[in-house]
Order: structure tokens, then sequence, then C-alpha cells
């Protein structure tokens, strides 16, 4: 309880930052980013409960978790959108190993593959832990391709700033 009380008093110190800078200069359009962005950041926080965004950080490094968070009763946008994008990084991931494995085993063409293959897991196990912190700090995580699609496919779910 004590560290959820800590993250709200930085999230209200940084929202009180923003909206005070803003005030300074309502002209400037990065003030004005800036306070929507700690804006987005505070909702995403306030309406996603911390047992949920557990779910969805560690729906990343596993993606049975973020199926698990799609479960959640209100339904936020947020998590639906963090939930099936951690579960397509985890499966694209897995397509492209399997990809990247059978590549391996066809004469001369495989040469080129075997030595990508010993840096597929140090690769996966630092972009889960990263894109897994940043859904538990409650930011957006955007995927290359992945992220893309799913702009593409749910522009409603979108964040500020994403091309639908």
């Amino acid at each position: 309880m004590n560290e959820l009380a800590a993250i709200y008093d930085v999230v209200g110190r940084a929202s009180s930052y923003a909206s005070l800078d803003f005030a300074t200069d309502t002209t400037d359009p990065a003030r004005g980013a800036l306070v929507a962005y700690v804006e987005e950041r505070s909702t995403a926080l306030a309406t996603v409960s911390p047992e949920t965004r557990a779910l969805v950080a560690l729906g990343y490094p596993i993606w049975p978790l973020a199926a698990l968070a799609l479960l959640d009763p209100k339904r936020s946008a947020y998590v639906r959108r963090q939930a099936v994008q951690a579960m397509a990084f985890s499966f694209g991931y897995y397509g492209f190993s399997l990809a990247l494995g059978a590549i391996a085993h066809i004469p001369l063409l495989g040469m080129s593959a075997w030595p990508l293959i010993p840096l597929l897991i140090p690769i996966y196990l630092v972009a889960v832990v990263v894109y897994g912190w940043k859904a538990w700090q409650g930011e957006d995580v955007r995927i290359p391709l992945i992220s893309d699609w799913l702009d593409q496919r749910w522009p409603d779910d979108a964040p500020n700033g994403a091309s639908a």
C-alpha cells in the first residue's frame, strides 16, 4: 500500500509540474504535449489496477498471463492493447526463431543464419524486460511493426500521437 501511495505522490508531482510549466507559456506546444503526456500516463495508472498492470507486464515474457489480463472486468483499452501486443510479440518472436532455425538447416544459406541463433535468447530477454517494465509503469509500449498493425486495426485504442 505504501508503494502505491508513493507512486501516486510522484504522479501528482509530475502533473503539478507539467501544469505549472504550461501555465507559464500556454502557446508553447512542447509544454502542452507534456501536460497531455502526464495526464495520459496518470489516467492509465489510475484506471488500471496494480494487479492488472502486473499481469500485462508479466505477459510479455509469459504470454498466457497477457491472455489472462484480457479478462479484466474494467475492459480498459490500455489493457487490451498491451495484452494483445504482448501475445503478438511472443508469437512473432517464436515464429521468427522457428523460421531462422529452419533456414539454418538449408545448405549454404544456413551458414548465414547460424551466427544469429545464439543471439535470439539474449535479445528476447532484454526486450521482454524493457517492454514489461514500461507496461508496469503505465507507459504505452511501442513495438515496431506490431504497434503499427494494432493502430490500423484498432484506431480507437491508438495512443495520443500515434497515426491511425
